[in-house]
C-alpha cells in the first residue's frame, strides 16, 4: 500500500476534464492519498508504461477518452491495447457520447474490466469507483504494513539529515551530536550495544541496529532545533512521536475480525480503530514524510534506498 494513488490518463484536450481531475484529488487527499496524473495524449508511451507497470506496480487506474483526434487511435483501440499489456488493472472509459455506445465498442473489442462513463459524470463516477478501491485497502494488513514502511523511510531520511547535519557542524558541534548519540544507545539493548561499539563513525553509528528509530527521531529533534531556519520542521518533528511510531506500534499490536456489522479492529489494550481513522493516518504519514524530504531538500540531502514518498 501507498501514500499515492496515480491514474494514467489518456486525453488529448486535458482541460476539458481539469475540474474531474481536481475534485478526485481533493477527495483523495481527505482520504490521505496523494493524486498523481500521468498525462498522454495518444498510444505512443504504452510500452513504456506497460514495462514500469510490470516492474513497479505503480499506476492503480487507467482513464481513456474516445477522441484522441483525428491523427491518433480511438480510446477502444487503446482500451484494447491496454487490457493486453496491463492485465487486470481498471479501466474508466468515457465520453460525450452516451455510455451504451461506449460499451458496444468495448464489447466488439472483446475488451473486459472497463467502466464506461459519459463525460458529465466523470468526477461523480471517478469518485465513486476509487473510493471503492480505497476500501479495499483499508484493511488492517495493508495499514500496518504502510506504517511500517512509513517508519522506514522516515529511519532513511533522519539518518540522512544527521549525516549531514554531523558533516556541517564544526568540531564541537561533531562532538557534541556523537556524544548524544553514544548516550541514547547505551540505554539501549546490550546485544545491539555491543555491535555499535565497533562502530567508528558518524555515518557507522546511525547506520547502526542500535541506533533506533527513536534514538534517530531524538538525535533529529534535537539537533534540528538548533538550527533556526529548520524551527518549522522541528515544530512539526515534535508530533512524530505520537502521529507515526505510536499508530505503527498500535497497528502492529491490533487484530481484526469479522463480525456482522463488517471488520472490527480491536487495539491491544482496549478500544477499537475504526476505518475511518485511516485517512487520518495516512494524512499524519504524508505529512511526517513531506516534512522530512523538505529538511532534506534544505541540507541538501540526497536519500540513497528509496525510490518514493508512499
Amino acid at each position: 500500500m501507498r501514500l499515492e494513488f496515480t491514474l494514467l490518463w489518456f486525453e488529448n484536450q486535458i482541460a476539458e476534464v481539469r475540474p474531474a481531475i481536481q475534485g478526485l484529488k481533493a477527495h483523495l487527499e481527505e482520504a490521505g492519498f496523494e493524486l498523481c496524473v500521468l498525462e498522454e495524449a495518444d498510444d505512443t508511451n504504452i510500452d513504456a508504461h506497460a514495462r514500469n507497470q510490470e516492474s513497479f506496480h505503480d499506476i492503480d487506474l487507467i482513464v481513456v477518452d474516445l477522441d484522441l483526434g483525428e491523427a491518433a487511435a480511438s480510446g477502444d483501440e487503446i482500451a484494447q491495447q491496454i487490457r493486453r499489456r496491463f492485465k487486470f488493472t481498471d479501466i474508466v472509459f468515457y465520453s460525450g457520447v452516451a455510455p451504451s455506445e461506449l460499451r458496444g465498442r468495448i464489447q466488439q473489442r472483446n475488451v473486459d474490466g472497463v467502466y464506461c462513463m459519459a463525460r458529465s459524470e466523470l468526477r461523480a463516477n471517478l469518485i465513486e469507483l476509487v473510493d471503492d478501491l480505497i476500501r479495499r485497502m483499508s484493511r488492517l494488513e495493508a495499514m500496518r504494513g504502510l506504517a511500517v514502511a512509513t517508519a522506514g523511510k522516515a529511519d532513511l531520511r533522519m539518518r540522512a539529515i544527521l549525516k549531514a547535519l554531523h558533516e556541517g557542524a564544526d568540531e564541537a558541534g561533531k562532538a557534541e551530536l556523537v556524544a548524544f548519540i553514544d548516550k541514547e544507545v547505551k540505554d539501549g539493548d546490550d546485544r545491539l550495544q555491543r555491535k555499535y561499539e565497533g562502530a567508528a563513525t558518524l555515518a557507522e553509528k546511525v547506520d547502526s541496529l542500535a541506533c533506533t528509530s527513536m534514538v534517530l527521531l531524538k538525535a533529529t529533534k534535537k539537533f534540528v532545533g538548533q538550527r533556526q531556519e529548520l524551527r518549522t520542521q522541528r515544530t512539526v518533528l515534535g508530533r512524530y512521536q505520537v502521529e507515526v511510531m505510536d499508530i505503527r506500534n498500535s497497528l502492529g499490536h491490533a487484530t481484526e475480525t469479522r463480525t456482522s456489522d463488517g471488520w472490527v479492529i480491536r487495539a491491544h489494550g482496549g478500544g477499537n480503530i475504526t476505518r475511518d481513522d485511516f485517512p487520518t493516518f495516512r494524512q499524519s504519514f504524508s505529512r511526517h514524510l513531506s516534512n522530512l524530504d523538505a529538511l532534506c531538500e534544505i541540507l541538501g540531502v540526497q536519500v540513497t534506498g528509496d525510490a518514493e514518498k508512499g
